[in-house]
């Protein structure tokens, strides 16, 4: 996990390589990473959490991906 999250910041996105030995859960962190973005791209269009005229940050929380080893579920701050 720590791995993803480097690759996540260093992307600024959900396209990260996946962990060598850990392809499920990175399939997993990938899934729920995306959802949390589209959560935090939406609630930013419509201007929910944000303060008059400044960017302020927020964590959300994307859907749990189920995976052969339990589910994983991937937390962000945006600002």
């Amino acid at each position: 996990v720590p791995k993803l999250n480097q690759a996540t910041v260093a992307a600024q996105s959900a396209d990260i390589d996946a962990v060598s030995g850990a392809t499920y859960t990175s399939a997993g962190y990938k899934k729920s990473l995306q959802s949390a973005i589209d959560k935090a791209n939406a609630s930013a269009d419509t201007g929910a959490g944000a303060a008059e005229g400044s960017a302020q940050a927020r964590t959300v929380t994307g859907d749990a991906a189920k995976t052969q080893y339990g589910a994983v579920q991937v937390r962000i701050t945006v600002a």
